[in-house]
This record gives C-alpha cells, sequence and structure tokens, in this order.
C-alpha cells in the first residue's frame, strides 16, 4: 500500500512511472474498492483539470495548482506593468478557465479568479466587458458567501470604480456605499479596506457633486491611514489627500487646496519616485489648480511635467495621458495659443472615442474643446484678414508713413473680433 501511495503521488507532482507500473495503476483503476481508486476520488479535484492535455492523467494538488496560478498571476501582472495588457489578459482569462475546471463554477476560488481578471479589466480600460465582469463575481459572491461578507464588498467596490470612471455616478454612490456598509461591519471602521472604500466613495461623491459628504469621507479615510502610521504619511494617504485637495479646489478653496497638493506632492516623491506615475496625476491635479489662479506659466510646467511621466510609464493611449492633454490644451486656449491645443485636444480624442466610446462625457468634453478652439482659430484668421484689409484702406488715404497709420498697425494687434470689412476700417479712421 505504501508502494502504490508512492506511485500516486509520483502522479501528482506530474512525475513519470515505467510502463509496467501504468498498467498496473490502470488495472487498480477498473477496481473500484483497490486503494488507486479509493485515492483517485479522494483527490478526485486533480482528474478535472489538465494542464497538458497530452501529458499525464493526473494533474497537481490543489496546493500545487495555487502555487502555479500564483505564479502565472505574477507574470501577468508583470507584463500590466509593461502596458502589454493583450498578453496579461490573455493569462488572466486562461487562469479563470483553469480555476472553473478545477473547482467548479460555485467555489469561492473561481470567484477569486473571476475578480482577478475584471480588475485588470479595469487597469487595461476595457471599462464595460469590466463592469459585466464585476457584476457577476459579485453575484457568485453573494451566493456562495452572502452579501455582506468582505469578499463581496471588494468586488462591489471595484464595480462601483468602474461605474464613476464611465460616469454612471449615481449607481457608483450606491454600490460603494454598501461596499462601505460591509467592510465597518467585517472588518471594522478603522481597517485599511474600509479606508479605501471610503475613498472611492469620497471620489464617487465628488464626481456626483456632493463636496461636503465626498470631503467627510476623504477625511474619515486619511484619519483611518494616518492613524495605522502614526500620524505619518505614506503613499496611499497621499492620494486620499490629494483627492481631498481637488475637492477643496472645486470649492474654490484654493488656499487650503494648494497646500494640500504640495504635501502630497512631498510625499509622493518621497515615497515613489520624480517619475513615479502617481507623481504625474499630483502634477496634473496641481496644474489644475494654477490654471484656475490664473498662474499659467506654473500650470504649463505642471502639465508638462506630468504629461512627460505619463506617456514614458503608461504611453499615449492610456486616459490619464488623454486628460492630461485635455487639461494642457485647455490651458493654452486660456493662454491664445489654440494652434498648439488643438493638437493635444485631437490626440486626447482619439484616446476617449477608442478606450470610452463616442458617447461618453469626456469625450463630448473634448469635442467641446476642439470646437471652440477651432471657433477661436476662425476668429483670429478671419480678424486678421479683415485688418488687413483696413489698413490697406487706411493706407489708401493718409500714405503709409503718415502717424495714423503706424498709430492704427498697433491698434490692429489688440484685435480678436469677427466683424465686417467696412465696419472696423471705419472704427478704425475714427479711433485714431
Amino acid at each position: 500500500m505504501a508502494l502504490t501511495r508512492r506511485i500516486i503521488d509520483a502522479f501528482l507532482i506530474g512525475q513519470g512511472v515505467a510502463p509496467e507500473v501504468a498498467n498496473e495503476i490502470e488495472r487498480e483503476l477498473d477496481d473500484p474498492t483497490s486503494e488507486v481508486s479509493r485515492m483517485c476520488l479522494e483527490y478526485s479535484h486533480v482528474t478535472r483539470l489538465m494542464f497538458d492535455p497530452d501529458g499525464p492523467m493526473f494533474g497537481p494538488t490543489e496546493i500545487e495548482f495555487k502555487e502555479i496560478l500564483a505564479d502565472r498571476i505574477k507574470s501577468s501582472i508583470a507584463l500590466a506593468k509593461e502596458q502589454r495588457f493583450d498578453e496579461a489578459l490573455a493569462i488572466r482569462r486562461d487562469l479563470f478557465e483553469r480555476a472553473q475546471q478545477f473547482w467548479g463554477d460555485e467555489h469561492r476560488d473561481t470567484a477569486t479568479y473571476l475578480n482577478s481578471l475584471a480588475r485588470l479589466l479595469y487597469e487595461s480600460g476595457k471599462f464595460a466587458e469590466s463592469r459585466v465582469t464585476y457584476e457577476q463575481v459579485v453575484a457568485l459572491r453573494r451566493r456562495l458567501m452572502g452579501a455582506e461578507h468582505s469578499d463581496t464588498a471588494i468586488s462591489l467596490e471595484g464595480l462601483g470604480r468602474v461605474h464613476c470612471l464611465m460616469g454612471a455616478n449615481a449607481e457608483a454612490v450606491v454600490v460603494l456605499r454598501k461596499a462601505v456598509q460591509i467592510f465597518e461591519v467585517t472588518v471594522g471602521p478603522n481597517d485599511p479596506d474600509t479606508a479605501t472604500a471610503m475613498n472611492e466613495l469620497g471620489c464617487a461623491l465628488q464626481a456626483a457633486g456632493d463636496y461636503a459628504e465626498a470631503i467627510g469621507y476623504f477625511e474619515r479615510a486619511l484619519a483611518i491611514g494616518r492613524m495605522m502610521l502614526n500620524g505619518e504619511d505614506d503613499r496611499n494617504t497621499a492620494v486620499i489627500l490629494g483627492n481631498l485637495a481637488s475637492t477643496h479646489e472645486a470649492l474654490q478653496e484654493f488656499a487650503v487646496a494648494r497646500d494640500m497638493y504640495k504635501l502630497c506632492l512631498n510625499t509622493l516623491e518621497w515615497e515613489c519616485g520624480p517619475d513615479h506615475p502617481d507623481m504625474a496625476w499630483a502634477l496634473h491635479n496641481l496644474g489644475s489648480l494654477q490654471h484656475a489662479t490664473y498662474d499659467f506659466a506654473g500650470a504649463k510646467e505642471s502639465f508638462e511635467q506630468s504629461l512627460a511621466i505619463l506617456v514614458q510609464k503608461k504611453g499615449e493611449w492610456d486616459l490619464e495621458t488623454a486628460s492630461c492633454r485635455n487639461s494642457l490644451g485647455t490651458l493654452l486656449h486660456s493662454m491664445e495659443n489654440d494652434f498648439d491645443a488643438m493638437k493635444h485636444f485631437e490626440q486626447a480624442l482619439h484616446v476617449y472615442i477608442h478606450v470610452l466610446g463616442d458617447q461618453h462625457p469626456c469625450t463630448a468634453i473634448v469635442r467641446s474643446n476642439i470646437a471652440r478652439s477651432k471657433s477661436s482659430i476662425e476668429k483670429t484668421v478671419k480678424s486678421d484678414e479683415a485688418a488687413n484689409l483696413a489698413m490697406i484702406y487706411v493706407q489708401s488715404l493718409v500714405g503709409a508713413n503718415h502717424p495714423l497709420f503706424a498709430k492704427g498697425t498697433n491698434r490692429l494687434a489688440q484685435w480678436h473680433t469677427m466683424i465686417d470689412d467696412r465696419t472696423l476700417t471705419i472704427t478704425l479712421v475714427l479711433a485714431v
């Protein structure tokens, strides 16, 4: 019997056996009373997974199976960090299918790998599919573990994040509020998981325009994070601080927001380094505040630093990159540099249409920005044409060397309104 167990163990860890031994095992498998059959029933889960269709009959034990999946999860994470999302997603989809084969559809480990797939779909910009997948895993975890379980709350949090990014702010608030409630009961009101859910809820409330309640949740999340760190800040608290600052900015409390943004930036630079994507996010936020307070030079520097990091770390087709380009374009429009603004708007529009779709609110905003800049460009061109015609007429009246002609030329540099040639000529002559 000890030999039989060693033979089975050899199969379970993927080792080969001699043909005569394999034949003996096959005979014992035909006998339902044999120890081999009993052990196969005991380890029945191994017969449901074939890592190699042409390989041995038995797969690994459950422990070994989880180790294999964990290694492949690490591989997909590494690929995602390199922006190789198609390859990373192929691994996650395969892992979920193998989990289904190994444990069946209605198993908590299967739910874990489905949740992992939903999260990577979100990270790779496949938001519609991510939302559907999160809805599936929420339903599965409610069936398996109950509606009030912390695992269910984790999936609700992911679903709420997708809702918020897709512009469904009301749905996001409902889902994230439920996640916070579950975490407060299951892991406690001062747990890091609770703080994370509160931060997400604060973002959804801010997007929905409920700034007062958003500030309340951000402050609670920040207090929990700092309590865990004995009053210090780390990357997580810096992100919460940045979200809190952006809410104060929305309320036009610019001095408060500026101090928070600077603390956020200092913490992230210390924790993550100067070229980390989180630094790009913080610089983008600071640039928005600088733009709102008419510090155009400072805003341009912040946006350009942010964009350089994002292009390098996340690539041109990332939503954060597109958002930064849109913000930089808006600033350039304010600075009356619509030709450069249009370049950023058009690049952002391509990304938004590709990732979010033609009907998403962000896509509509960029379209509006493009129309506004086009209007300014056309207005300037037509104004210049009208002004040139007017100056030719003035020159014919008084001559090119007349002081009135020189004075009128200086005045024309300030014209940016679109009016007909005759009106402009008369106004110019009367003004000088």
